[in-house]
Protein backbone atom coordinates (compact mmCIF):
# COMPACT_ATOMS: atom_id res chain seq x y z
CA UNK A 1 0.00 0.00 0.00
CA UNK A 2 1.52 3.35 -1.35
CA UNK A 3 1.76 6.56 0.99
CA UNK A 4 -1.13 8.68 0.00
CA UNK A 5 -1.10 12.23 -0.09
CA UNK A 6 -3.86 14.61 -1.73
CA UNK A 7 -2.78 17.86 -3.29
CA UNK A 8 -4.27 20.74 -5.26
CA UNK A 9 -2.73 21.59 -8.62
CA UNK A 10 -3.32 24.56 -10.85
CA UNK A 11 0.46 23.57 -12.56
CA UNK A 12 0.62 19.80 -13.09
CA UNK A 13 1.83 17.77 -15.96
CA UNK A 14 4.96 16.96 -17.54
CA UNK A 15 4.19 16.27 -21.60
CA UNK A 16 6.88 15.55 -23.29
CA UNK A 17 7.07 15.31 -27.17
CA UNK A 18 9.67 14.25 -29.30
CA UNK A 19 12.87 16.09 -28.13
CA UNK A 20 10.59 18.53 -25.81
CA UNK A 21 9.02 19.12 -22.99
CA UNK A 22 6.22 20.49 -20.81
CA UNK A 23 6.60 21.01 -17.12
CA UNK A 24 4.80 20.28 -14.22
CA UNK A 25 2.92 21.12 -10.43
CA UNK A 26 1.00 22.91 -8.02
CA UNK A 27 0.25 23.60 -4.34
CA UNK A 28 0.62 20.67 -2.08
CA UNK A 29 -1.44 20.25 1.65
CA UNK A 30 -0.53 17.09 3.65
CA UNK A 31 0.17 15.70 6.34
CA UNK A 32 2.36 13.35 4.77
CA UNK A 33 6.24 12.48 5.86
CA UNK A 34 8.59 12.66 4.01
CA UNK A 35 11.60 14.50 3.81
CA UNK A 36 11.46 14.94 0.37
CA UNK A 37 7.92 16.25 0.79
CA UNK A 38 9.40 19.95 1.37
CA UNK A 39 11.29 20.21 -1.86
CA UNK A 40 8.29 18.99 -3.79
CA UNK A 41 6.03 21.47 -2.12
CA UNK A 42 8.44 24.31 -2.96
CA UNK A 43 8.63 23.20 -6.78
CA UNK A 44 4.97 23.13 -6.69
CA UNK A 45 4.88 26.73 -5.70
CA UNK A 46 7.67 28.15 -8.23
CA UNK A 47 6.29 26.19 -11.09
CA UNK A 48 2.68 27.19 -9.99
CA UNK A 49 3.81 30.86 -10.14
CA UNK A 50 5.72 30.81 -12.69
CA UNK A 51 2.97 29.21 -14.66
CA UNK A 52 0.81 32.22 -13.88
CA UNK A 53 2.56 35.04 -15.27
CA UNK A 54 4.19 32.86 -18.35
CA UNK A 55 7.39 33.74 -16.78
CA UNK A 56 10.36 32.68 -18.75
CA UNK A 57 12.23 34.29 -15.70
CA UNK A 58 10.65 32.57 -13.23
CA UNK A 59 10.56 29.77 -14.83
CA UNK A 60 14.60 29.73 -15.07
CA UNK A 61 15.08 30.85 -11.57
CA UNK A 62 12.69 27.66 -10.34
CA UNK A 63 14.81 25.28 -12.27
CA UNK A 64 18.22 27.03 -10.94
CA UNK A 65 16.84 26.82 -7.61
CA UNK A 66 15.74 23.30 -7.06
CA UNK A 67 17.10 21.13 -10.38
CA UNK A 68 20.90 20.00 -9.83
CA UNK A 69 20.93 22.03 -13.63
CA UNK A 70 24.86 21.14 -13.52
CA UNK A 71 24.36 17.80 -13.64
CA UNK A 72 21.53 18.04 -16.07
CA UNK A 73 23.69 20.04 -18.21
CA UNK A 74 26.32 17.91 -18.58
CA UNK A 75 24.51 14.96 -19.00
CA UNK A 76 22.65 16.28 -21.80
CA UNK A 77 25.91 16.87 -23.71
CA UNK A 78 25.83 12.97 -24.16
CA UNK A 79 29.34 12.13 -26.14
CA UNK A 80 30.49 15.42 -26.98
CA UNK A 81 30.80 16.24 -23.11
CA UNK A 82 34.43 16.46 -23.94
CA UNK A 83 34.12 19.21 -26.39
CA UNK A 84 33.37 21.66 -23.56
CA UNK A 85 36.06 23.70 -22.71
CA UNK A 86 36.17 23.69 -19.14
CA UNK A 87 35.92 28.13 -19.23
CA UNK A 88 33.12 27.67 -20.83
CA UNK A 89 30.93 25.12 -18.42
CA UNK A 90 29.34 27.88 -16.64
CA UNK A 91 28.08 29.60 -19.40
CA UNK A 92 27.07 26.90 -20.90
CA UNK A 93 24.72 25.68 -17.72
CA UNK A 94 23.68 29.34 -17.05
CA UNK A 95 22.45 28.94 -20.99
CA UNK A 96 20.52 25.14 -20.76
CA UNK A 97 19.04 26.90 -17.57
CA UNK A 98 17.50 29.92 -19.38
CA UNK A 99 16.63 27.67 -22.23
CA UNK A 100 14.57 25.77 -19.95
CA UNK A 101 12.82 28.62 -19.03
CA UNK A 102 12.00 29.92 -22.28
CA UNK A 103 10.78 26.72 -23.47
CA UNK A 104 8.60 26.23 -20.24
CA UNK A 105 7.02 29.89 -20.42
CA UNK A 106 6.43 28.87 -24.01
CA UNK A 107 4.59 25.85 -22.93
CA UNK A 108 2.31 26.55 -19.98
CA UNK A 109 -0.52 27.23 -21.62
CA UNK A 110 -0.81 22.90 -22.24
CA UNK A 111 -0.27 22.33 -18.67
CA UNK A 112 -3.24 22.19 -16.96
CA UNK A 113 -4.54 21.66 -12.71
CA UNK A 114 -5.10 18.05 -11.64
CA UNK A 115 -4.73 16.28 -8.06
CA UNK A 116 -1.57 14.23 -7.17
CA UNK A 117 -1.17 11.35 -4.68
CA UNK A 118 2.64 10.70 -3.57
CA UNK A 119 3.04 6.81 -4.15
CA UNK A 120 6.10 6.30 -1.88
CA UNK A 121 8.98 8.42 -1.09
CA UNK A 122 12.84 7.87 -0.06
CA UNK A 123 15.57 9.95 -0.13
CA UNK A 124 16.82 9.40 -3.64
CA UNK A 125 13.14 9.37 -5.44
CA UNK A 126 9.77 10.80 -4.83
CA UNK A 127 7.29 8.71 -7.06
CA UNK A 128 3.28 10.33 -7.75
CA UNK A 129 0.67 9.86 -9.43
CA UNK A 130 -1.53 12.73 -11.22
CA UNK A 131 -4.92 13.01 -11.39
CA UNK A 132 -5.76 11.98 -14.44
CA UNK A 133 -3.24 8.47 -14.04
CA UNK A 134 -0.26 9.72 -14.89
CA UNK A 135 2.70 8.58 -13.27
CA UNK A 136 5.74 11.14 -12.35
CA UNK A 137 9.18 10.12 -10.17
CA UNK A 138 11.27 12.79 -9.49
CA UNK A 139 14.91 11.16 -8.94
CA UNK A 140 16.59 13.43 -6.35
CA UNK A 141 20.55 14.34 -6.07
CA UNK A 142 20.13 15.16 -2.73
CA UNK A 143 17.79 16.58 0.50
CA UNK A 144 17.04 19.94 -1.81
CA UNK A 145 17.77 18.80 -5.57
CA UNK A 146 15.81 17.18 -8.07
CA UNK A 147 18.32 15.61 -10.74
CA UNK A 148 15.54 14.54 -13.14
CA UNK A 149 11.75 13.75 -13.46
CA UNK A 150 10.36 11.06 -15.56
CA UNK A 151 6.64 11.09 -16.54
CA UNK A 152 5.12 7.96 -17.68
CA UNK A 153 8.74 6.86 -17.76
CA UNK A 154 9.93 8.99 -20.08
CA UNK A 155 12.76 11.63 -18.15
CA UNK A 156 13.63 14.87 -18.77
CA UNK A 157 17.18 14.23 -18.81
CA UNK A 158 16.85 12.02 -21.71
CA UNK A 159 14.93 13.83 -23.88
CA UNK A 160 17.21 17.10 -23.26
CA UNK A 161 20.04 14.43 -24.15
CA UNK A 162 18.43 13.61 -27.18
CA UNK A 163 17.98 17.39 -28.32
CA UNK A 164 21.20 18.61 -27.27
CA UNK A 165 23.37 16.13 -29.28
CA UNK A 166 21.15 16.31 -31.92
CA UNK A 167 21.90 20.26 -32.77
CA UNK A 168 25.69 19.28 -32.26
CA UNK A 169 25.73 16.69 -34.28
CA UNK A 170 23.53 18.56 -37.04
CA UNK A 171 26.39 20.96 -37.11
CA UNK A 172 29.26 18.77 -37.53
CA UNK A 173 30.22 18.46 -33.77
CA UNK A 174 30.17 22.55 -33.51
CA UNK A 175 29.90 22.72 -29.80
CA UNK A 176 29.60 26.84 -30.52
CA UNK A 177 26.45 26.03 -32.44
CA UNK A 178 24.65 24.39 -29.34
CA UNK A 179 26.00 27.51 -27.16
CA UNK A 180 24.29 29.60 -29.97
CA UNK A 181 21.09 27.75 -30.33
CA UNK A 182 20.53 27.62 -26.35
CA UNK A 183 21.20 31.40 -26.51
CA UNK A 184 18.56 32.12 -29.59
Amino acid sequence: MGLHVMNKLRFVRLVFAPAILGLFLGGTNSAFACDAEGLVTGIATSFEHAASSRSSSAFSSAVGHYADMRGLALFALGPYRSKLQHEAEAQYVNSARSFLGRWMAENSDKISGSGITIQSCSEQVVSARFGNGTSVVFRLAGPRRVADVSVSGISLSGVLRDKFTGVIRDHGGDMQALLDYLDQ
